[in-house]
């Protein structure tokens, strides 16, 4: 059974873009996140994600990811983000890393 997301990415550079940011969200990792909206959100990874077959609301058939991050700006609550939505993560302390990447 095929999951549905509100996107999909099918182009080659977005699928690129998403599979690299993937190696700095690591179960556990502490991360400062952009999204393309703009908004800054700092959390702890509670699954590392993977690249999965979505549908989207017209059928179409692409990939994302969902990123589950915990104690999100401090409200102690995990929230679901997509990742194809993620401009920019960053790692902090607590990882033993400092890396960036978008």
């Amino acid at each position: 059974m095929t999951r549905r997301a509100q996107r999909v990415c099918v182009e080659p550079g977005a699928i690129d873009r998403m599979t690299g940011l993937l190696p700095l969200l690591d179960e556990e990792a502490h991360v400062r996140v952009t999204l393309e909206d703009g908004r800054r959100i700092s959390g702890v990874v509670l699954v590392k994600p993977g690249l999965q077959t979505f549908l989207d609301a017209a059928g179409n058939e692409g990939v994302n990811a969902v990123v589950k991050l915990d104690d999100v700006d401090g409200s102690g609550e995990a929230r679901s983000y997509w990742l194809d939505t993620f401009v920019e993560v960053t790692r902090y302390a607590g990882t033993g890393t400092d890396d960036r990447i978008g």
